[in-house]
């Protein structure tokens, strides 16, 4: 969720992050505790708890943003 308002409707916003790939073609998961986990990719938390979005490397997926009411997308 974001602190942005749809365009189109003036709903919150949602931000979609997508599963960091391996060489940009197989998904990386993890297993944390016995439980498959994906990491999102162009996003990372900072000490302070803060999210952030960077472009990583050439291969990086970054966020697409979406109203889940009215399915505006970015």
């Amino acid at each position: 969720m974001t602190e942005d308002r749809c365009p189109d409707c003036g709903q919150i916003i949602y931000m979609v992050v997508w599963p960091k790939k391996r060489n940009a073609l197989e998904h990386i998961v993890i297993d944390f505790k016995g439980t498959p986990h994906g990491i999102a990719d162009a996003v990372y938390v900072c000490r302070e708890g803060l999210l952030w979005t960077t472009k990583f490397d050439d291969n990086t997926d970054m966020p697409d943003y979406t109203c889940i009411h009215c399915e505006w997308n970015a």
